[in-house]
């Protein structure tokens, strides 16, 4: 599994971080292996795709730029937007004339079929 793009943006936002002199942060000499950590728990049991990911990396980053305390692994996840996209409700395709050929078909298979339907009932109207 390629992940060298996750450390990569891990890097860039840990740079970031860095530079902003956050209470906590850990001292220079850390930093390499703050990294290597931080992608071990960000990366464990999860699995990203860097097309949607990469973004919502760097937003949490930003996100995580507005504390005042060094951040950790957690707090990232946390502060990652979800990848759930809004359910946005189907657009209703269907309109009287196709509803009405429609039931035509259904009439002309059953009389086809030799089978009585009920009879009709009007079309519902939408109230204006």
């Amino acid at each position: 599994m390629e992940t060298n793009w996750i450390e990569t943006e891990i890097a860039k936002g840990l740079q970031g971080l860095l530079c902003l002199s956050l209470d906590r942060q850990p001292a220079l000499e850390l930093i390499e292996g703050t990294l290597g950590m931080w992608c071990k728990v960000i990366t464990r049991g999860r699995v990203f795709d860097e097309k949607t990911d990469a973004p919502r990396f760097r937003e949490a980053f930003v996100r995580l730029g507005e504390r005042t305390t060094w951040p950790r692994p957690r707090d990232f996840m946390e502060a990652m937007p979800s990848n759930v996209k809004p359910f946005k409700k189907p657009l209703r395709l269907d309109n009287e004339g196709v509803r009405k050929a429609r039931m035509q078909s259904f009439a002309d298979i059953a009389d086809h079929l030799g089978i009585k339907l009920p009879s009709a009932r009007p079309a519902p109207t939408e109230a204006a």
